[in-house]
């Protein structure tokens, strides 16, 4: 669809928690990029030297993170996570999986993780986010334990307010957005609704 709106040129990368060839084979993403058969469409391998070094004027507990070179500097940011349960921040979705495009030592932000997440979402803003909840993981995440654990629920959210999107994909969950520190925390710096009564919610069917 970005090819078709005219993008000169797509990249897909993610900081993988796994090594990076592997997780894309895996995932299907290298299989589905080369299906598309369009030069313009490339799959990146985050390379390290990238990351730079960014304040974060107003952050409440980050200050400063090595954030990917190009997640801030790409003219259409779109972030695309999958939906699943988390061990330690309870679901990855829109705001968490901004964890994919910072290096450093991430493991340290998990103390006080919902708002340091927060925290990066002032300067890593997506134009556009899409969480994929068409399988989503309800436990041992995030990596996954069983295909017990995986729901059907063929859902795509797609909202220019990552907060909105992470709030309604909570409720798929059978939870309320409030559960997530990452939601509230983002809220309350004025970076998105979380309220699903409040927002306006279109509904397709493909």
């Amino acid at each position: 669809m970005a090819c078709e709106a005219g993008a000169k040129q797509v990249a897909v990368f993610d900081f993988t928690c796994n090594e990076k060839r592997r997780c894309y084979t895996n995932s299907g993403i290298s299989d589905a990029l080369a299906a598309i058969g369009d030069k313009r469409v490339k799959l990146s391998h985050i390379d390290k030297r990238k990351f730079v070094d960014t304040k974060i004027a107003d952050a409440k507990s980050l200050k400063e993170w090595p954030i990917y070179k190009e997640a801030l500097t790409a003219d259409s940011y779109i972030n695309v996570p999958v939906a699943k349960h988390h061990g330690l921040s309870r679901l990855t979705l829109g705001l968490k999986n901004s964890m994919g495009v910072i290096g450093g030592r991430r493991g340290r932000l998990h103390h006080d993780l919902g708002q340091n997440l927060a925290d990066l979402a002032t300067v890593i803003r997506p134009t556009l986010t899409v969480i994929d909840a068409t399988r989503i993981l309800l436990d041992n995440g995030p990596q996954g334990g069983s295909l017990d654990d995986v729901r059907t629920v063929d859902t795509l959210f797609a909202s220019t307010d990552p907060v909105a999107a992470d709030a309604l994909a909570t409720t798929l969950f059978d939870l309320e957005p409030r559960v997530l520190s990452s939601t509230v925390a983002a809220h309350a710096m004025g970076l998105g609704e979380m309220d699903p009564d409040t927002m306006n919610v279109m509904d397709r069917t493909l």
